[in-house]
């Protein structure tokens, strides 16, 4: 079961990946498209994943910190999402789409580059 995490949240880190490259074309507007849409819900469904992984599966030092990582992410940009939200009353009513900040996306894809070698290496030393 270990294997199939690790292997999954290689493809994972690259969905990440990808939504950040999708959003920094898009000038960091957050319009809901269907490649956003689908590693949205992957993402999601991932962290989900991770928390359940994090407390059934028996995970050496290293490998705790890859779920630990991903749900710390997913955690932070859900605040951070949130505030931003709450500083733009038209985004909040829906007559203006969310812009990400480049800081951030850049962010993003490196936490998507280093989940998707973490869990590789973690993969390849089972």
């Amino acid at each position: 079961m270990i294997e199939l995490y690790f292997l999954v949240s290689v493809f994972v880190g690259i969905a990440v990946i990808v939504d950040g490259v999708v959003l920094y074309k898009a000038k960091g507007v957050c319009w809901t498209n269907k490649i956003q849409s689908f590693t949205t819900t992957i993402e999601f469904l991932w962290v989900i994943v991770s928390i359940i992984t994090f407390f059934t599966l028996e995970l050496s030092h290293f490998q705790i910190l890859i779920p630990s990582l991903y749900v710390v992410h997913n955690i932070f940009g859900w605040a951070y999402g949130s505030y931003l939200v709450s500083k733009s009353p038209e985004v909040k009513n829906g007559t203006k789409a969310l812009v990400v900040p480049y800081w951030y996306l850049i962010f993003g894809m490196t936490v998507g580059i280093v989940f998707s070698i973490s869990s590789l290496c973690a993969l390849i030393l089972l």
